[in-house]
């Protein structure tokens, strides 16, 4: 497993769809394939507990992946936003 890391304005959303038609499509030198399974999180890291939270997030989102019959892409649940917040009090 890895991570690809960076600001939501550097790493387009296309991006994991991207990386899993490249892995996808990759000529593999046993002739076989690989398949790949990503699970995608966006939100807010300005402290160890929002980073905590967006890692657990991405990492679910990649088992839902791989349950649900691997060489895919789950995105997470978006986090609620705060006017969703208030609306919800």
């Amino acid at each position: 497993e890895f991570a690809v890391l960076g600001r939501a304005d550097e790493l387009p959303q296309a991006l994991a769809l991207g990386l899993l038609q490249d892995v996808r499509t990759a000529p593999m030198p046993h002739g076989g394939t690989v398949t790949v399974s990503l699970g995608v999180a966006e939100g807010p890291v300005s402290n160890e507990d929002e980073w905590r939270d967006l890692y657990q997030r991405a990492d679910r989102a990649l088992y839902e992946a791989k349950r649900d019959g691997r060489n895919r892409a789950v995105e997470a649940k978006a986090l609620p936003t705060p006017d969703a917040a208030v609306q919800a009090a």
